[in-house]
């Protein structure tokens, strides 16, 4: 959930053009095998 409890967001990175490739690379890059998800 996200809570903006004063209006004023303060988004990282500031703008859509400073998500570049490798954050998003970052962002989606399989985990580890140690911190992998699996079904319980």
């Amino acid at each position: 959930m996200i809570v903006d409890k004063d209006n004023a967001p303060r988004w990282d990175p500031a703008t859509p053009a400073g998500v570049t490739d490798h954050v998003l690379d970052q962002i989606f890059a399989p985990l580890p095998d140690a911190e992998a998800w699996t079904p319980a």
